[in-house]
Parts: C-alpha cells; structure tokens; sequence
C-alpha cells in the first residue's frame, strides 16, 4: 500500500485558485496512471492524496516504482495561463505484516507518509513498529498537550543571566517546562510537536504572560532585572502577536524594555522581510531582541545588521570549546559588539576557568550551571535576595 500526499498543493490552492488546484489533481492523476501498470489498484483518497494497492516483489522494485511515481507527479505543471510545480512524499505499508485489512494498512502507511513529511518531505518512507511506537508517542504526547494550558500542567523555571562586570544578576531566561501525569516531558520533545499541531501560539502566549506576571514579583526584589522569553518562528509568523505582547504588557504593568524576546537566527532564512517587519514592530514597542544560539543556524550578520539585534547569545558548544575553535567564534562577535552595539551572553558556562576566559575576552554577560541552574520561581526570589544581602 502506497499512501501518496502532494506538497506544497495548498500553496497552490491559495494563490492560483481552487480551478487550477482541481487541474493539477486531475494532471496528478494522470501521471500516476501513466507510471501504474493493469496490475495496480489505484483512487484519489482525499484532497490531495492518492493510493496505490500493487504485487511486492522486493524492496529494490518498490523502491523504483515510489521513485517513478515522485519523479513523474514532481515535473512542472504548465499551460498558457499559469506555471506550478508540486511534490510528493510517500509512505509504504506491507500485508500481512503491517496490516490485515485495507483500513489498517492504508492507516499505517499514512503514519509512515506524515513521519517522512516531518523529517524530509518529497521522501518514501516504510512504516515498521518503531515508527508505529514514535508515533503513538506523539499522538499521546497531542493529545494531553492540548490541554496543558487547562490543566496547570505547564510550569516556568528561571536561569540567571550575570554582568560578568559586576557578577550580579542582569536578567532571567523564562524556560518552559511540562509535566504529563508526572513525567517530565523535554522541551526538546513537545514544542515541536505544539508547533506542528497548532498549539504554539496559545502556549507561547501562556509562557509570556507568566514570566511577566512573576518578572514583576522578582522585580520587587531587584527592580533593574529584566525578563527574557524564547519565542518560535511560528508565533512571530502570526499576524496578532505583536498586538498579543502589547496587550500583556499593557495588562500587567511590565515594563517593555524589561522585556527580551528570544528568537533563533534560523527564523531568516525562511520569510527574512515579514519578520524583519514583526522585529522591528517589537522593538517600537521597547522590546530588546535577542539572537538565541548564535552560530549554529542561518548566516545571521546581515540579519543582525538589518534589525539592529540588542542581544546576542552565543550557543553553548562554543564556550564548551572557548580555549580552541569556540575562541575565533567568542573573540568575533565581541568585536563585533563594540562597533554595533549589542551586549553578548555566553551561554552553557560551567566552569570558573571558562567564566574568567570569557570575562578577559570582554563577553558582557554569562549564563550556565556555574552561576545558577534553572531555578522555580520561589527558588529564584530566594536567590535573588541572597545574592542581594550579598552586595
């Protein structure tokens, strides 16, 4: 059973129109007819998949066969009124061993076909029970997910960030944190999966009004520190968010530029002038922009030129790596701080010699487990005042 799903039709959908849309299906079809001998089964499923029920032989065959089908569906569509081209990604399931009946097998190849879009669309995939156990995984993982804001699963913890000059604490990164029926869940694991299924917004939302709300109460203690929140490429991609931030700030009484948004340098490779239009909005509001792990995504200097970035964070693997090849990256983007300036934190620092390594190279501001590990909000007012008796 092949499940075969376009890419890229819907983008076709709303910029040609449903006529054009409805041509390419019947072309699509047509192509795949053409690659099909009389020995297959074949219909259009739904929208904009299709589904092949064809003899196995053996894999190297099967592999040749989803290929001609891609390569056939991929040529450029075109007539005298338009030009467009689409993909394709397929997902195999085998009888018996993936199924025993239609229903089941055209399920399991769909997995197959969705978990091939995630990793690298235009693909084949074969389902097989590690996939069948990912994917159940991550539709438990949906499922509870979509009730964490209700349900006060969700929680923040806060990690000092320290002027390396007077070795107080300058700011707090808010990092969110999810507990489902008492596991913790790696952040590394749902918010991909939040993104994916629509739920980004409402719990990027949720984050930013908590860490003011307790930026606020950490304020009392020192009234400079500021308050910083990573926010996804598809939050700064809808069209309310920079109104949703006003809207907080203006709720709770936070002062804007106490306010660093976080966002990756990856978020220009894909639509650089919308979001260069969402920053700068951002920044209008008094928001400080911060360059999340910088050096390990998109060529970022033109971006950080363009916007006037007021952070940047220099990823972890290279102050893991300060006294070789992370040096020349450290001793960079100093330089490039003094002439445009920006103030630079280290991130990952875990040890004394790495902190006065950074500190000499004139890093402006340290973050890592020597200073402090993600704290819980109580945790951190006590050693916020500590560190306050202190001075």
């Amino acid at each position: 059973m092949l499940f075969i799903d376009l890419d890229g039709f819907k983008h076709i959908n709303d910029t040609m129109g449903h006529e054009v849309g409805d041509q390419i299906l019947t072309k699509t079809a047509q192509r795949i007819s053409a690659v099909c001998s009389q020995n297959e089964y074949k219909c259009r499923w739904g929208g904009d998949e299709f589904l092949l029920l064809t003899d196995y032989n053996c894999k190297d065959k099967t592999n040749d066969f989803a290929n001609k089908i891609i390569s056939a569906i991929t040529q450029v569509h075109s007539n005298s009124h338009y030009k467009a081209g689409i993909g394709a990604t397929i997902g195999i399931a085998f009888y018996p061993e993936h199924g025993s009946d239609l229903d089941e097998l055209i399920l399991n190849a769909d997995m197959a076909m969705y978990h091939q879009k995630r990793i690298n669309r235009g693909k084949i995939s074969y389902f097989d029970d590690n996939l069948r156990m990912q994917l159940e995984r991550i539709r438990r993982l949906n499922d509870r997910l979509s009730f964490a804001v209700q349900d006060g699963s969700l929680s923040l913890v806060f990690q000092p960030i320290i002027d390396s000059n007077t070795n107080f604490p300058s700011s707090v990164e808010a990092l969110l944190r999810w507990q489902m029926d008492g596991e913790p869940v790696p952040p590394d694991e749902f918010i991909p999966i939040a993104e994916q299924y629509g739920m980004i917004s409402e719990i990027g939302l949720w984050v930013l009004k908590n860490a003011c709300i307790q930026g606020l109460e950490f304020q009392r203690i020192i009234p400079d520190l500021s308050i910083s929140v990573n926010v996804s490429v598809m939050q700064l991609q809808g069209q309310k968010f920079v109104v949703e931030v006003a809207d907080i700030l203006r709720k709770f009484s936070f002062p804007a530029d106490k306010l660093h948004i976080e966002i990756t340098e990856s978020v220009f490779a894909k639509d650089k002038s919308t979001f260069l239009s969402t920053v700068k909005s951002l920044q209008e509001l008094g928001a400080r922009i911060s360059i999340d792990d910088f050096g390990t995504g998109y060529s970022s200097l033109s971006s950080m030129l363009d916007i006037g970035v007021d952070i940047v964070k220099i990823d972890k693997t290279f102050i893991q790596d300060v006294d070789k090849k992370g040096l020349s990256i450290v001793n960079a983007v100093v330089q490039m701080a003094s002439s445009l300036s920006f103030d630079v934190v280290a991130e990952g620092v875990e040890t004394i010699d790495q902190s006065e390594k950074l500190y000499s190279l004139g890093v402006s501001h340290l973050q890592g487990y020597y200073f402090s590990k993600p704290l819980d909000a109580s945790s951190l007012c006590a050693y916020l005042e500590s560190i306050k008796k202190a001075s």
